[in-house]
């Protein structure tokens, strides 16, 4: 998740560059493999679909497990990054550490100052692992997502026949995707809210 280069040393943004590009390609695997888990669990669920509750909350039970994996698939992949880029400052066992970043020592009358400031490579690296925790969010927990993506597929298909029964009346009252039915409130919340006021 983190691209180290060896023996490659970077400036500070093109270090913040190559971990840009890095995380989009993740971003973009991430995706597609969640499309790939997504239409494989739907397409097992069509065979269980119309089973009774016993069966279902199994169902539910495997796509715990399933989500369970994948949660603990990104973890392992985030401590991996992390250690490889801890390797890379600081060496292990095995090996010198090496050097990742261009710094220039710039030599003033009074003092000696490197360009970029250390605590401005501490602030890029600081960041550079934030977002790549944040490249995680393309990955949504696999129960909610299902449900969401069955309940548009659903949506659209009840929309379609509906459209080619003729019924474009029944078809304009499916609510577009993201927008829940307005509940209406009742009568005595109305009166209570008026009330109250």
């Amino acid at each position: 998740m983190i691209k180290i280069e060896k023996k490659t040393v970077h400036r500070d943004d093109e270090f913040r560059d190559v971990q840009e590009r890095r995380r989009e390609e993740v971003r973009q695997e991430f995706s597609k493999s969640l499309h790939k888990i997504t239409e494989l669990m739907l397409s097992s669920y069509t065979f269980f679909e119309s089973h009774p509750p016993d069966i279902q909350r199994e169902w539910k039970s495997y796509i715990d497990k399933v989500d369970k994996r994948i949660e603990e698939a990104l973890k392992k992949a985030v401590k991996a990054s992390l250690q490889d880029l801890c390797k890379a400052l600081n060496g292990d066992t095995k090996t010198e550490p090496s050097p990742l970043f261009k710094i220039q020592a710039v030599l003033d009358e009074v003092k000696m100052d490197f360009k970029p400031p250390m605590s401005q490579l501490k602030d890029l690296l600081q960041m550079v692992c934030r977002d790549m925790t944040m490249t995680l969010s393309v990955v949504p927990r696999l129960a909610e997502h299902l449900y969401a993506v069955k309940t548009e597929r659903d949506r659209t298909i009840k929309k379609q026949q509906l459209e080619e029964a003729g019924d474009l009346a029944g078809a304009n009252a499916i609510p577009p995707p993201g927008d829940p039915p307005k509940k209406k409130k009742g009568f005595f919340e109305e009166g209570t809210a008026v009330s109250s006021t």
